[in-house]
């Protein structure tokens, strides 16, 4: 290990990557259960052993560099901070603005006038880790003030890079690449947040904060969700901050996607699936006459994690596929139908009721640029 270790200052003294270690090969991961079309594979790259350990070690090396200029609000990639947060932070923000311009008359109230609500443009990057410009990347790694050394040598890494698709036992000729980052790898995921992580909001009158009162914007990888609050018809904000980020994709060669509608029946058919093969174990434990309190400690990890995950997005009054299922599942059993999991949706149904927002999620309109 000495003597890999002993590889990297003269690495990136020499500013040059091997030509060896930056080969890799490419192989097609379906993104879908059944693929038809080349869109529906992730290429994910396969280096050298030398050369993961290699990233291990410049990123150790660069991440407490770049850290005072990262996005505080990119919820992606970072230790200890996950999509659960990103979730959570996006509703708290949410209902709290909403809860701040309601104090006096109903939620509702508010929805029928058309008076407050809430405006989220959803964009996603299309294929966000292979559009990665080198000499962009470069710019802004020399305005964070990284040593030149290391600036060039992670352009090296990012450029003249030869690699090759094997599928089954099908090797394509080699090609090389000047773009992107190779997905799967160790640096790549660092690196597109820091690429990303100079389009940050600051509002005039909140220069402290990644946030104003009426607007934030946060990330969680290629993802960004832009939240705006619309009082009496007043969305400028908004939609400046919407068409800042449309003009800051172009800039980058970023290509962005805008959802105009919120669509769970992909994740709440998932998770719906995933819940049914759980339960069929836990059914088993009971049959089995396990206590009530080992089943109990079965169901809190194993199937509470997943049912209830988000479930303020699709619970009660929202009325989705998933929801409709689970309250009525397909069981030829009379006992599996009254069973405790239809019950359990019930109740967080009554408890969400008794909060407005939660109640009715639809208010949060979706206004595209």
């Amino acid at each position: 290990m000495k003597s890999i270790t002993d590889l990297r200052p003269r690495s990136s003294w020499c500013q040059r990557i091997p030509v060896l270690w930056k080969t890799s090969c490419l192989v097609p991961v379906p993104k879908k259960t059944h693929p038809v079309a080349p869109s529906d594979y992730r290429p994910i790259a396969l280096t050298s052993h030398i050369m993961k350990v290699m990233e291990r070690l410049v990123l150790s090396h660069l991440r407490p560099l770049v850290s005072p200029f990262q996005d505080l609000l990119q919820f992606a990639y970072q230790p200890k901070v996950g999509v659960d947060d990103a979730v959570i932070y996006l509703l708290q923000r949410a209902y709290s603005s909403l809860d701040r311009l309601n104090t006096t008359s109903s939620f509702k109230e508010h929805a029928d006038r058309q008076l407050h609500s809430k405006g989220i443009a959803i964009q996603h990057f299309s294929s966000a880790f292979n559009t990665i410009q080198a000499r962009l990347l470069r710019t802004k790694l020399e305005k964070m003030q990284m040593d030149a050394p290391l600036v060039s040598w992670i352009e090296d890494y990012l450029t003249s890079r030869p690699q090759f698709v094997r599928l089954r036992s099908c090797v394509s000729d080699p090609l090389m690449s000047n773009t992107g980052a190779p997905q799967g790898t160790v640096l790549s995921p660092f690196l597109f947040t820091t690429y990303t992580a100079d389009f940050q909001y600051h509002s005039e009158t909140c220069h402290l904060q990644y946030h104003s009162e009426t607007c934030h914007l946060q990330k969680y990888s290629d993802d960004t969700v832009i939240v705006g609050c619309v009082e009496n018809g007043q969305e400028d904000e908004y939609r400046d901050l919407v068409e800042s980020c449309v003009r800051w994709s172009r800039e980058n060669l970023l290509q962005l996607n805008l959802d105009n509608k919120l669509e769970w029946s992909t994740n709440t058919d998932a998770v719906y699936k995933k819940a049914m093969s759980r339960l069929y174990f836990l059914r088993r434990l009971r049959s089995f006459s396990v206590c009530s309190r080992m089943l109990h400690m079965f169901y809190q990890p194993v199937m509470a994690s997943t049912i209830f995950f988000a479930a303020v997005c699709w619970v009660d009054k929202l009325r989705s596929s998933f929801s409709s299922r689970l309250l009525q599942p397909r069981c030829s059993k009379e006992r599996y139908r009254k069973s405790f999991l239809p019950s359990a949706i019930k109740l967080l149904g009554r408890a969400t009721a008794r909060f407005s927002p939660v109640a009715q999620p639809a208010h949060l309109k979706i206004i595209s640029s």
